[in-house]
Formats: structure tokens, sequence, C-alpha cells
């Protein structure tokens, strides 16, 4: 009989970073297995096409969380920033977060905001 595979997608997590024109994304998932995973995403925004990616597979959580944090400590000593997914900009934990949103202005055409 085949075992069921549980998700645990309350501990599934993304990142995302930009330096210049260049792209980093960082996945903490579970295959189709329930292996954890990290997948390494990275690219040239202005350049079309996907980038290259990477899976580095984990033997359990603990592991891959760790791994997780020190590839997210390694993008900030080369000069990344991370970058807010849900408002498409630069994310920054200083910010304050005041009710008036902060305007700024976009350098980037309708195209390459598309790859994100």
């Amino acid at each position: 009989m085949l075992e069921q595979t549980v998700y645990q997608l309350d501990l599934w997590q993304q990142s995302k970073w930009r330096r210049d024109t260049r792209f980093y994304t960082l996945t903490l998932c579970q295959n189709l297995f329930g292996q954890w995973v990290i997948t390494k995403t990275w690219g040239s925004v202005v350049k079309r096409g996907f980038g290259r990616s990477q899976d580095l597979n984990c033997s359990d959580y603990q592991t891959a969380l760790t791994n997780y944090h020190k590839l997210q400590q390694r993008r900030e000593k080369r000069g990344y920033k991370r970058f807010d997914s849900k408002s498409r900009w630069l994310y920054s934990p200083t910010q304050s977060t005041s009710s008036q949103p902060q305007h700024r202005e976009n350098k980037l055409s309708l195209g390459q905001l598309s790859l994100f």
C-alpha cells in the first residue's frame, strides 16, 4: 500500500533578492515525496529568459532551514537587497510602517517587471 505524503505548508519559505540588474530567489519547500529541498534561482532582470536554477536536497527540515539562512546571509554579504514580491519594491526591515505608502520611481519597463 502506498504511504501518503504529509506536506507542511506552514514551514515553506521564499525570499527574493535583487542587486542592480540581477535577481536571486530562494525557496524552501518539500518535493513530491515530502523531502525538503532548497531551490536557488538566479539571473538577469534585463535579459529574456528564466535564468538558472539549482535544487539542494536536504535530509531534514532543520538542516534545510540552517542552509537556507546561510544562503540568505551570503546574499546580504554580496550586496543583494531583499525584494518584497507583494509590492514589487525593495524590502527593508528598517523602513517605517506608516499608513501612508511610500512611492518610488519605477525605472523598469513593463516587460522587465513581468519576470518576477
